[in-house]
């Protein structure tokens, strides 16, 4: 974790993942193994964040995210309430 960073509740960063400065990061919110997120992005609530990503644009709510060479969404999520709903 970097200096300037907001971080909701609920928010779990897994092992070897990075934060630069000035990120946000909403609540619900799992960032996968060895994940980079790079400076000034914004994750919104109830996403997930696949390892190995790197983020180089904003991730808005309720959605699934995975990139290696290029961010993309998979799949929304089905009950926002619960981010980890989608790993049934």
């Amino acid at each position: 974790m970097e200096h300037d960073i907001s971080v909701g509740n609920f928010v779990h960063f897994a092992p070897g993942s990075v934060v630069t400065g000035g990120c946000t990061v909403g609540d619900n919110v799992l960032i996968g193994a060895g994940s980079v997120v790079v400076p000034n992005i914004s994750i919104g609530a109830n996403v997930v964040v696949g390892a190995g990503s790197t983020l180089t644009r904003h991730i808005e709510s309720n959605t699934l995210e995975y990139s290696r060479k290029k961010d993309r969404i998979v799949r929304e999520v089905a009950h926002p309430n619960s981010v980890f709903s989608l790993f049934r």
